[in-house]
């Protein structure tokens, strides 16, 4: 499997110490100095402890939907709020 070749990345110090923000292979190879293939295996089945981790970035539309749904209710619900503090208001 090959590595995704883009990422977001949040801000410009993306390699703290220890801490990456994001794994690819080109940082891997600058931090330690080693010549490595630009693959990635994954260990079927993972050892003990471990649980692989198979799902692809795209989540697809369902996803999408639940945001959609989450965010109209969220405007729905401070619409209603404002006329009902604003009606209130105006007795």
């Amino acid at each position: 499997m090959t590595p995704p070749a883009r990422f977001i990345e949040l801000s410009s110090d993306a390699v703290m110490g220890d801490v990456w923000q994001n794994l690819s292979i080109e940082r891997i190879r600058q931090a330690s100095g080693l010549e490595l293939l630009p693959v990635v295996v994954l260990a079927d089945p993972a050892s003990a402890g471990l649980q692989p981790f198979t799902e692809r970035p795209d989540a697809g539309a369902a996803r999408h939907r639940e945001y959609e749904l989450t965010w109209c209710a969220l405007a729905a619900t401070t619409f209603v709020l404002w006329l009902a503090l604003n009606l209130k208001r105006a007795r």
